[in-house]
């Protein structure tokens, strides 16, 4: 998992995944995040922990993954 970035990066992105594991959407945080980091995209796994609403634009959707952009 995350091979090859540094302690420091592994920390930020695990993070940032539980942010996005939140029932509640945290809209200031991600968005914030979505800057600081340069996220463009959020990969969501339908079949693990996420909130019921999620304001990105959905850009493609299967029975297990929905990709929004940023």
């Amino acid at each position: 998992m995350y091979g090859g970035f540094s302690e420091e990066a592994r920390n930020r992105y695990a993070s940032l995944a539980r942010l996005f594991q939140l029932q509640n959407w945290p809209a200031a945080e991600a968005a914030r995040q979505a800057r600081k980091i340069g996220l463009t995209h959020l990969l969501i796994h339908k079949h693990y922990p996420h909130a019921d609403r999620i304001p990105l634009v959905p850009i493609h959707e299967n029975d297990d993954y929905i990709v929004y952009r940023f």
